[in-house]
């Protein structure tokens, strides 16, 4: 049984009714005519005595926060501390995009899988990149004209533009290899100008999804796709660049880059040359000013955080 309730309560009790005899003798004293005899000294004093004694014992009593700790306690440590950390809860929440601001600052790490951090250094050349990249760029053709995609599953899974696409529920999807595949059209996101199209085939190759954030304005990036493909040649190109700027158009995040686009890029992806993940899906280009003024590499694509946030909604 654990004995500092006892002492303590007994302790209580005790001291208590010392208190209690000595303000009932002082006041008969001062109240009525009586003399104080030895016995009233003679209970004062054993009570007092009393409570002197219990508290020295409750202080020394190994159960007491201020006696001495037991060697059991030091060897398990306190249980109660370990329920409270188990039971913290990160207050941390991921960075959030708001409509009107661009935020640069970095969210908590994406899933495991994803090309989440730059090294220091880049650390394949473009050559390697474009080897790495391309069997994942595949060409989009409808009746009305044709575009880029890039797999990001091997499940099939194709992101593309809507402008891409158009209304056209089915399309034709042309891998690197030389394969002509139908492909269906299974979910378009009109406003931010995505869709995504799915195709069944074996030896499909996919491209990684990098964390926009994590990429640096000024970092080199590079344009894939089919541009002018049905003019100049069904051949996919690449063109480099650097992370123009980071805003936000629309309530939508979008990069802007200086590699070049052209018409048949859109829906291409931007690829991180650090990392080798896609940041962005190409969209548009800019090639004059509101007076006709030529403009030269300003072009944009979709940020690919907003696309992982439009594929994992309902």
């Amino acid at each position: 049984m654990d004995r500092e309730p006892i002492l303590e309560t007994v302790l209580t009790v005790v001291g208590a009714g010392t208190a209690a005899y000595w303000v009932v003798v002082l006041f008969m004293r001062h109240t009525f005519p009586f003399e104080r005899t030895e016995w009233h000294f003679a209970v004062g004093g054993v009570l007092a005595v009393l409570s002197i004694g219990l508290l020295l014992a409750w202080t020394l009593s190994p159960a007491s926060p201020s006696g001495p700790q037991s060697r059991d306690d030091d060897e398990t440590g306190d249980s109660s501390s370990d329920e409270i950390s188990q039971g913290v809860i990160s207050n941390e929440k991921p960075t959030t995009l708001d409509a009107g601001v661009l935020v640069d600052e970095p969210p908590p790490a994406p899933a495991s899988g994803e090309s989440d951090r730059r090294p220091a250094n880049p650390v394949v050349s473009l050559a390697d990149l474009v080897q790495t990249v391309r069997p994942a760029v595949v060409r989009i053709q409808t009746a009305s004209g044709s575009g880029s995609g890039f797999i990001i599953n091997a499940h099939g899974t194709i992101v593309t533009n809507r402008h891409v696409v158009g209304h056209n529920p089915r399309v034709v999807v042309r891998l690197d290899d030389g394969r002509r595949i139908n492909g269906r059209v299974s979910r378009i996101h009109p406003s931010a100008d995505l869709a995504v199209v799915r195709i069944t085939a074996p030896h499909l190759e996919a491209v990684p999804l990098a964390d926009a954030h994590r990429v640096p304005v000024g970092a080199l990036v590079v344009a894939f796709g089919y541009p002018l493909a049905d003019s100049i040649g069904p051949e996919m190109t690449v063109t480099e660049g650097i992370l123009s700027a980071k805003r936000v158009r629309h309530g939508f995040q979008e990069l802007q880059t200086s590699a070049a686009v052209n018409p048949g890029n859109s829906g291409g992806p931007l690829v991180d040359l650090a990392t080798g993940g896609v940041v962005g899906v190409i969209f548009a280009g800019i090639d004059h000013g509101p007076q006709g003024t030529p403009i030269e590499g300003i072009n944009f694509a979709i940020s690919i955080n907003e696309v992982k946030t439009w594929l994992t909604s309902r």
